[in-house]
């Protein structure tokens, strides 16, 4: 049996009190560079819990980026260069977040099953926030949630300080581009109803894990509180095991939390369960068949609209035939166009770049699996509703977490049919209903 590659994880911190709180766990620290750069910091994890039995995996390598400064935008910026080239089969946004009172208490820690991003919002008489949404890696999740049980991960926090009971909760959390310096304010309000939820609030884990996801690698967000917002207490040094000026104590001292509990559960996790992006799942594609009430001089702006819709998931192999209407036949992901054949067959959805659809076909006697058909079933079940009130059911009813790996799909869908129809109203065809009225 030849040697493993060790696994390469990647640690991203937003705020300079977060990179030093990960950096204490390590030692022999120094900084790297990739061909064409970019910098990072790597070093020896150091060994806080020598009485533990079980010996920790070896063959992690560290990477640890700089911090990005706060903001998704530059958090997905900085990931995003750094992915390709360091090449993580695993990358993790440790840090600290605040905490909605009454929900999570200060210095706990939150792994975030999902982030809502709420700086999309209507401002009107009041806000509301109409929130997109990220996942974390469900595997990670896992392990952490079965870590969290076992007393010997606390021996990875401050070893010669006392630590008081830390609680860990598995929850989302929403993210936005507005720092809340309390709760007592109509943004507060939003964002709890937006996420109902979620137990803190943060300004990177979005656009981490957009970045994340358009990289194909696995992804985590774990918090520690450093604040409830309404209530923020500063630690002592001897409690931070640092005297250093210059940054957030309480930031420090959530972040080592987070971070002990990171690297707990990396130390009782194999390795080989985070493989490399480039195992991708290939999807199955499928013949699709639509006619359109148009005419043939419009095929070029119909193309540009089913490529700009579908580009994410496999669509090619355009074709044209002309019969009073357009009869478009191309070959895309199986599950994609069930999803958008339901939305058909509903009514939520219905004309391609302004020109209504006459008939909508897929060629496939494969059967969709029960998440698949369950998702199917709940939209066609809304039929005569629009796409907003469908956007609204997703959020308010959850079908994010019921339906995991299909309703970034179905929002993606959604959200651009929305928009395009805004810019492309309605076109009536050649002389199509005029044509069967004279016959």
């Amino acid at each position: 049996m030849g040697h493993m590659s060790p696994h390469r994880v990647l640690i991203v911190p937003a705020l300079v009190s977060e990179a030093k709180a990960i950096l204490s766990f390590f030692e022999d620290v120094g900084v790297k560079s990739t061909p064409s750069g970019l910098t990072y910091t790597t070093g020896k994890r150091k060994v806080f819990y020598p009485e533990l039995k079980h010996k920790p995996h070896a063959n992690w390598i560290y990477l640890i980026a700089p911090p990005t400064e706060a903001g998704n935008l530059q958090a997905s910026r900085v990931v995003s260069q750094l992915i390709p080239e360091c090449k993580p089969n695993l990358v993790a946004l440790i840090g600290c977040a605040g905490g909605f009172p009454g929900k999570i208490d200060q210095y706990d820690v939150v792994v975030a099953t999902h982030v809502h991003y709420i700086a999309n919002t209507k401002i009107s008489s009041r806000i509301e926030v109409r929130p997109l949404q990220e996942w974390c890696s469900r595997i990670f999740v896992d392990h952490c949630k079965n870590v969290q049980l076992l007393d010997a991960w606390h021996q990875y926090l401050v070893p010669d300080a006392p630590n008081a009971p830390i609680s860990v909760l598995f929850e989302p959390i929403v993210s936005g581009e507005t720092v809340l310096a309390n709760s007592n304010c109509e943004y507060y309000r939003a964002a709890t109803e937006a996420s109902p939820k979620a137990v803190a609030i943060e300004m990177e884990g979005y656009g981490f894990l957009s970045a994340c996801r358009d990289n194909n690698v696995d992804a985590v967000i774990i918090r520690g509180i450093s604040d409830t917002l309404d209530d923020k207490q500063q630690p002592s040094d001897a409690e931070c095991c640092t005297s250093s000026p210059g940054f957030d104590k309480a930031q420090y001292k959530a972040t080592r939390h987070a971070a002990a509990l990171f690297f707990a559960t990396l130390d009782f996790v194999n390795p080989s369960t985070f493989t490399k992006g480039s195992s991708k799942v290939k999807k199955e594609l499928t013949k699709v068949s639509m006619t359109l009430d148009a005419e043939m001089h419009n095929v070029t702006e119909i193309q540009s609209e089913l490529f700009e819709i579908f580009k994410k998931y496999g669509i090619k192999n355009f074709s044209f035939k002309q019969a009073n209407s357009i009869r478009v036949v191309f070959d895309a992901e199986f599950d994609t166009m069930r999803i958008y054949q339901s939305l058909v067959r509903a009514g939520i959805v219905n004309q391609i770049a302004g020109y209504r659809f006459i008939d909508f076909k897929i060629k496939s006697d494969k059967r969709p699996n029960t998440q698949l058909a369950g998702l199917i079933r709940r939209i066609e079940g809304l039929k005569g509703n629009t796409v907003e009130d469908l956007l609204n059911a997703i959020r308010v009813e959850n079908w994010i977490e019921e339906y995991p790996d299909y309703s970034k799909i179905l929002v993606d869908t959604l959200r651009h049919y929305k928009k395009i129809s805004k810019q492309n109203p309605r076109k009536e065809g050649r002389s199509y209903r005029q044509f069967l009225v004279m016959a």
